[in-house]
């Protein structure tokens, strides 16, 4: 059974009352480097504009979109975008078994961190991306069934930071809160009355949460980070081909519509 990680709070608990709460589930859910501070939260704005080296905008990019169209297969059962790529089994069977357990926040942080930070997927200095955990508060939509009991709602979650900017493939979970195109990713900006708070979490406790996922799947941590790369890159590359493939045929149509010799 899914382990539910949301909490409703009354509209005048304290911020650090709810970190109390989330501190207490993360303990007794999964993992933690210290006993976290529940005034020693850090703070996440909405971020404009943050900034992505060119040289790192295709690892940076690629990773999240694939993550993100794992996170949304996973979701909606939908699988028609990954099924252009061999091997996409593995990444959905790991995902969906980590939303069974209420971690699916946690098992894509991971994944990302490790394909953004390990030399050889990306180029990416490993000091600009960090793993923290902790929650997310944001309003309750008006007028709806939720409003009438709370006006807060408060979900335990796992992000990275790239530059100091929330980034976050898995947001979708709770896509029917927000007003969001499918599949949908967070990097920088977020709806409005939503924060994030996070506590920097440690390598150590990274390679904890990624030994369970290479016990589940026989795999070396090589082995893992080399298949989902491969599928990261098989999938930029089908969605571009698509792409170039669509325009070809339009520019066709256009020619043909104007008598021009077509391409």
């Amino acid at each position: 059974m899914k382990k539910k990680l949301e909490i409703m709070l009354p509209t005048e608990t304290s911020k650090e009352g709810i970190a109390k709460e989330v501190i207490g589930l993360f303990k007794k859910n999964w993992k933690v480097s210290r006993n976290y501070n529940p005034k020693s939260f850090v703070t996440f704005k909405e971020k404009q504009n943050p900034f992505v080296h060119p040289v790192d905008e295709p690892a940076f990019e690629g990773h999240s979109y694939y993550l993100t169209e794992l996170v949304y297969a996973s979701r909606a059962n939908d699988t028609k975008t990954l099924e252009k790529i061999e091997g996409y089994e593995l990444g959905l069977n790991e995902i969906r078994k980590w939303n069974n357990k209420g971690g699916l926040c946690i098992y894509t942080s991971v994944l990302l961190y490790k394909l953004l930070t390990t030399p050889g997927y990306s180029s990416i200095n490993p000091k600009q991306v960090k793993f923290h955990q902790g929650f997310y508060i944001h309003d309750v939509i008006p007028g709806s069934l939720l409003s009438m009991v709370a006006s807060r709602k408060v979900g335990l979650h796992a992000f990275l930071t790239f530059n100091d900017a929330v980034l976050d493939v898995s947001i979708q979970q709770i896509y029917d809160e927000y007003d969001l195109m499918e599949p949908a990713f967070f990097y920088g900006k977020f709806p409005p009355n939503t924060t994030f708070y996070g506590y920097e979490e440690t390598e150590k406790i990274i390679n904890k949460y990624l030994y369970r996922i290479l016990k589940d799947n026989g795999l070396t941590e090589e082995e893992w980070l080399d298949h989902h790369m491969t599928c990261a890159v098989n999938l930029v590359r089908k969605q571009a081909d698509e792409l170039a493939a669509n325009l070809k045929e339009r520019r066709n149509e256009v020619s043909e519509a104007l008598h021009l010799p077509a391409e």
